[in-house]
């Protein structure tokens, strides 16, 4: 189970809140099934104990809608579980919206990005200008 490509424990530890992040309310075994590992295993990815291959870790990005390079981006910041995984829960980009190559043709943009890592990206800097506020504890 050891892989290569995590080798700092704080991508480690990172990987293992995210993993927390995205099972959510589901057990490690039901969390486990979908991406192919045991319940134990998803404990120890969790613990910092093992790292997974990079099989697995493409696994576990695409869970989110995201890459393997979307991961280990992730993995080597220091943003939280939420920023990694965005897009996860929200619809596809509706019709009308300018086709990849329109927006990279407007904005003249020479670097490949996804519309989703562009619609990411927008959305990380919308929360760090204007950060969501907590619910009202009045209602």
């Amino acid at each position: 189970m050891r892989a290569v490509s995590i080798v700092d424990l704080d991508e480690q530890q990172r990987l293992g809140e995210l993993l927390k992040y995205l099972r959510g309310s589901q057990s490690q075994r039901e969390f486990g099934k979908k991406i192919g590992v045991s319940h134990p295993t998803i404990s120890a990815w969790e613990n910092c104990q093992w790292e997974p291959s990079e099989k697995y870790l493409q696994k576990i990005a695409a869970l989110s809608g995201a890459t393997l390079g979307d991961l280990k981006a992730y993995l080597q910041s220091n943003h939280s579980p939420e920023t990694f995984v965005i897009l996860k829960d929200e619809p596809n980009i509706p019709t009308g919206v300018p086709t990849e190559t329109s927006f990279r043709s407007d904005f003249n943009l020479e670097t490949t990005y996804s519309l989703n890592q562009i619609a990411r990206i927008l959305r990380i800097l919308a929360d760090m200008l204007d950060p969501p506020q907590p619910p009202n504890s009045n209602s």
